[in-house]
């Protein structure tokens, strides 16, 4: 956790590599007829591909929600059933605050 004045508010998580991570005591709500939001702040320059929220079988092969940042574009998709990734229009990657909330209607 920092308190800096990079944060958007009050303070932050920095996350510096690739097996930087928050993990969700009940992950099976994602894909379930729950209603729920996650949401987060992100800051980034990068163009690489980068997780922001998933949930994978018990196996780690298959995903079942999964929302990413690629080449600095958001994108989704949904297991199953999946028809390929739904991608944003604007980029992320361009060094200032952008607020990304995934939200699941339990219906």
């Amino acid at each position: 956790w920092k308190l800096s004045a990079n944060c958007k508010v009050n303070g932050c998580m920095s996350f510096d590599d690739a097996t930087d991570k928050v993990e969700i005591a009940n992950p099976n709500v994602i894909g379930t007829t729950t209603s729920f939001t996650i949401t987060t702040w992100l800051k980034m320059s990068s163009a690489g591909t980068q997780a922001l929220f998933g949930e994978f079988n018990s196996n780690g092969t298959v995903t079942r929600n999964y929302v990413q940042i690629a080449s600095g574009l958001i994108r989704f998709d949904q297991y199953p059933p999946s028809s390929g990734y739904i991608t944003s229009n604007s980029t992320v990657n361009d060094n200032q605050w952008h607020h990304i909330a995934y939200t699941q209607e339990g219906t």
